[in-house]
Formats: C-alpha cells, structure tokens, sequence
C-alpha cells in the first residue's frame, strides 16, 4: 500500500465532503431503444492513416453530406439508487455518459485491488447517492455490453445523441427498467466524449434535460485530439485484444489503444496511483473510426438551452485545454485555467445558470485521480445552488 499516496488523499479533506450513507443498491439493465439520425456519410475508405491528421479529418468531415440511418438496439446501464433520502432529489435522475476507452464502470470506480484509496473514493456514483440523487450510468451506444453496429456508418455521435434522447424519454415516461418511477427532473453528467455526446443532445433537444455537466470537456477539441489520436497508436480491437474482441474482425473500424506510455500522457497528471495506468490499459474500451470522426459536432453552440451548465475539468487536461496539437504531441501538460473550461459559456448562452472548475494537479480522467473527491464536491455544490 502506498502511504504517501493516502496522506495526499487525506490531504484533500478541507476540499471534499467526507463518504456516508450506506451501501449502494445497483442493477445492472438492458434498455431496448429505437432510434434514428442524420449520420455523416463517411467514406467506406476511411482507414487508421487519417488519425495521423486529424485537422484534416475535421475539415473532411465537414464537407460531407449526411444520411438518414436508423436501428434498433440494447443499451447496457446500471441503475443505483439513493443510499441517504433527500426528498427534492428523490425524482431527479443523473444520467451518465462515459468517455472513449471506457465503459459505464467509469462511473463506478472501476480500479485494482489494493490501490492506495477505496472504490468509493473514484465513484461519482456513489457521491450522488449520498447526495440523494439516483443515477442511471450507461454503455454507450458501440461500448462495452451495448449493441456494437457498425462502428463507421452507425457508430457516430448524431446517432449517440438520439438514444441519450430515448433514454430520457423512458426516464420521464417512467418505462425505464428497475427505477419503477417516472422522473421531473434529468441531469445529464458526461465525460471527455460522453459531453460532446451531451453538447450534441443538446443542441437538437434543448428541452430534454434540467442541467448538464460537462466533465473534461472544452470547445478546442480539435488543439488537443492529435495528441489522442497519435499518441494512444490505435489499432483494430480484434488485433490488440483478440480474445477479449475477436468477434469484431469482421469490423476493423472498431479500435483500441495498444501504448501504455500513450495512454498515461493522455489521461493522467499529478495526483493518481500510479497502478491505475496498467489497469487502465488492460481494461480499455474501444473506440471507433466513426466516434473519432465525428467528436467536433459535440462542440456546436446551444442557444436555447436554459436550464444549467457546470464544467469540470482536471486543471491539466492535456486534450481539451491544450495550446495546440504540437503541445498535445509533445505531451506538455493542458491548463484549463487559461479560459477553456469557462469558455464553454458562450456556447450557452440563455443557461439558467453557468459554472465552473479545475481541479489542480489533475488530468483528463479526473475521476480516476486522487483529487476526485474535490472535483466530485464543486460539480454537486452547484448542483445544490442551481435548485437541484
């Protein structure tokens, strides 16, 4: 056990609320959604050499055309309750919605065993419930135990943005599997490109949800996604990992990160366990040709959102509050600090309220960093003085 490790964790006690409430009870649930979108219209030829350029990708993507797609799909997410009664929270439901390279156990604190500090210590989960939120975490669409179609003509974010719509509907309709209630009030929490997903839901459902909360998220994706693109070398899933992922060979746009020391650049700064970086990679996600291609639609103005917007970020994120791709490249650290993080506000401009915060000494995956805690007290305090 590494103590140092723990006495920096106590360190954090005069920045977060300290754990209670009892044990979380969760269920595992399959969401069936019917949902349709106006995809990109992808070349068929798109392959692993336009991550070398992803400035070029963007302006490729921009110019084509869309086309109607539409399936029917199981969306994997786990449902927790409450564990401490606060009776205005008890029918407002967080939704959750993971990053590439990861799952809905983001969100739960997924970690080694015998890491210096606790799971609940990394489980925004478990921080909600003793907050009296409920919440519903989600595989999204081509993650993890949720339908993986496609993943270049389905897998992209318009089509991501409509099931976080069908899910919020069966939230509100009270037909959502286990909850056995309807919901008045929806926050929709996401991380890295869980909020573009959001931001896209966002923009053509601004009605849909109460508040966001936009977890290592920024409007410069594209100064810092060379760094994720190149760094983290991708390679098809079913060649890195062919026993976890050998059923999709047949589908080679689905990708997986193969460097331990790309992965740590990307994702890490300052304040973590050093353990979590090869758990990290043996348990990686997949991520495909389509999510990649389509991450700058996540980053589209709102102007008729009005309910809430908070944005957390590590202060060091080194992909959305990057200088510019040679920075992101030499993995010089990000500095939300400089106007990235608050600058999400002009993307909202009729919010009802706007916040913000960087958690020092912290990277892209704040969760999965020692100062969790802190970050996961800032994005709840606003919750608390938003009404919620």
């Amino acid at each position: 056990m590494k103590w140092s490790l723990v006495l920096q964790f106590l360190a954090l006690g005069a920045n977060a609320t300290p754990l209670t409430g009892g044990a979380l009870s969760c269920q595992d649930i399959e969401i069936p959604v019917s949902v349709s979108a106006q995809n990109k219209n992808l070349p068929l030829t798109l392959g692993l050499d336009t991550l070398k350029d992803t400035g070029a990708l963007n302006r490729l993507v921009a110019g084509l055309t869309s086309s109607l797609v539409h399936g029917t799909y199981t969306i994997h997410a786990r449902y927790c309750e409450p564990t401490e009664q606060v009776a205005s929270r008890r029918d407002t439901l967080q939704v959750l919605v993971h990053g590439i390279t990861y799952t809905l156990d983001y969100w739960s604190g997924d970690l080694p065993p015998g890491t210096s500090a606790g799971q609940d210590e990394y489980s925004w989960i478990k921080y909600a419930a003793n907050q009296g939120y409920p919440t519903l975490s989600i595989d999204r669409l081509c993650n993890g135990a949720s339908s993986r179609p496609n993943g270049l003509v389905f897998c992209q974010l318009p089509l991501q943005a409509e099931v976080i719509h069908a899910i919020v509907e069966a939230a509100r309709n009270g037909t959502l599997p286990e909850a056995k209630q309807s919901f008045d009030r929806i926050i929709c929490v996401g991380h890295s490109y869980g909020s573009l997903v959001a931001n896209g839901h966002s923009t053509q459902y601004p009605d849909d949800v109460d508040a966001y909360i936009f977890t290592g998220y920024s409007d410069v994706l594209t100064q810092g996604e060379a760094g994720v693109a190149v760094l983290s070398l991708f390679l098809p899933a079913a060649v890195v990992s062919p026993t976890e992922f050998g059923g999709l060979l047949l589908d080679p746009t689905y990708l997986l990160s193969s460097s331990k020391n790309g992965t740590k650049s990307v994702e890490f700064y300052g304040d973590y366990d050093a353990e979590f970086v090869q758990y990290d990679l043996d348990h990686r996600g997949t991520v495909t040709l389509g999510e990649v291609a389509t991450g700058t639609l996540g980053q589209i103005p709102a102007p008729h959102f009005k309910g809430a917007v908070f944005v957390l970020n590590g202060n060091e994120d080194g992909i959305f509050c990057e200088d510019g791709p040679v920075q992101a490249l030499a993995t010089v650290p990000g500095n939300c600090s400089k106007g990235y993080s608050s600058g999400v506000a002009s993307h909202y401009p009729a919010a009802s309220k706007f916040g913000y915060y960087n958690t020092a000494n912290t990277g892209h995956c704040l969760n999965i960093h020692l100062t969790a805690q802190e970050s996961f007290k800032h994005a709840h305090n606003f919750l608390s003085e938003a009404g919620f």
